[in-house]
């Protein structure tokens, strides 16, 4: 088996500024762009971070009115402390199988399936969608049906959505091998001029 390269340590490349020192808010928008364009076109590379908030920006918003609008069953079951937004309430310690996959199959219909362009990871091994609408249509008080809750198709355990939250997530040998790319990409940038753009990270 290949040895495993560690964990990139991000210091290194921002040479242990803190964010507040290399963050400026206090600049005209114009300034920040112009500089963040100038320092692209020296760079010898450009390492691009995208998060959730790159969803947000394309129209998917997790919180607010689309939330509320969407979820209000789930805010009123579980109380509104606890379904602030859909990557929060994600998280609720749900009582029962059918209750997680009760929310989780209308998270991934409204995230997933209606918008089609914007894809979330989701594995499963049989028709995802076809799955969830039947979830979402056969859903009353919050919870699916039994025997509509996703079972491993291995061992009959339990599934859950492919997300890095605990360490269940699928690192896989192309997962570790796009990582080894990457962790050679960075040992190659280490002594060259590399702009970070973050986007929706």
């Amino acid at each position: 088996m290949k040895i495993r390269k560690e964990h990139v340590n991000w210091q290194g490349l921002l040479c242990g500024i803190p964010a507040k020192d290399y963050v400026s808010q206090d600049e005209p928008y114009e300034v920040q762009i112009q500089r963040a364009k100038d320092l692209i076109r020296n760079a010898d590379a450009v390492i691009i971070g995208a998060g959730a908030g790159a969803s947000t920006a394309a129209g998917i918003c997790y919180g607010g009115k689309r939330f509320t609008d969407h979820f209000a069953e789930f805010i009123e079951k579980y109380g509104k402390q606890y379904m602030t937004d859909m990557y929060a309430a994600g998280f609720y310690p749900f009582p029962t199988e059918e209750a997680k996959w009760g929310y989780w199959s209308k998270h991934a219909l409204m995230n997933r399936f209606i918008p089609p362009a914007l894809p979330m990871y989701l594995e499963l091994t049989y028709d995802a969608e076809d799955l969830f609408r039947k979830m979402d249509a056969s859903r009353k008080d919050c919870l699916i049906p039994t025997e509509l809750v996703p079972k491993c198709p291995v061992c009959g355990g339990r599934m859950t959505m492919h997300l890095r939250c605990d360490n269940y997530f699928v690192e896989d040998e192309s997962w570790h091998a796009a990582a080894d790319r990457y962790a050679d990409f960075l040992e190659e940038c280490k002594d060259k001029k590399v702009v970070l753009l973050e986007l929706g990270v």
